[in-house]
């Protein structure tokens, strides 16, 4: 599965800033743990629609997947694509180091029930 990073993006409760003093981009994150969904608006060439994004901590999908059965047997944390190039150094880093989507591989699993 592919998400947006729960731990960094979370929509409207999160955003850059900038600290001038160490001329550095950072990610702020207001809330984290509770789970929550929003209403967005979507406008694109054909028009406005809408849909729902929702937010869950790591700890949900993980836990979510393993009580079903399922073995996470790979992660991966992707930055944002197109972007690393574009910008400040400053911007340019931020990007690369915190991520924009979070990929999660799950295998089904036999459990023993013996043991």
């Amino acid at each position: 599965m592919l998400v947006m990073h729960p731990c960094f993006r979370l929509p409207r409760q999160s955003g850059w800033g900038w600290d001038a003093k160490r001329r550095l981009q950072y990610r702020r994150v207001d809330r984290y743990m509770t789970p929550f969904h929003l209403p967005e608006k979507i406008v694109t060439r054909r028009g406005t629609g809408s849909t729902i994004s929702f937010h869950r901590p790591l700890e949900d999908y993980i836990n979510g997947l393993t009580s079903q059965g399922l073995l996470v047997d790979r992660i991966q944390e992707i930055p944002a694509f197109g972007i690393q190039n574009k910008g400040s150094k400053a911007e340019q880093r931020a990007h690369k180091e915190i991520p924009l989507f979070l990929g999660l591989r799950a295998i089904k699993v036999e459990v023993d029930e013996g043991a």
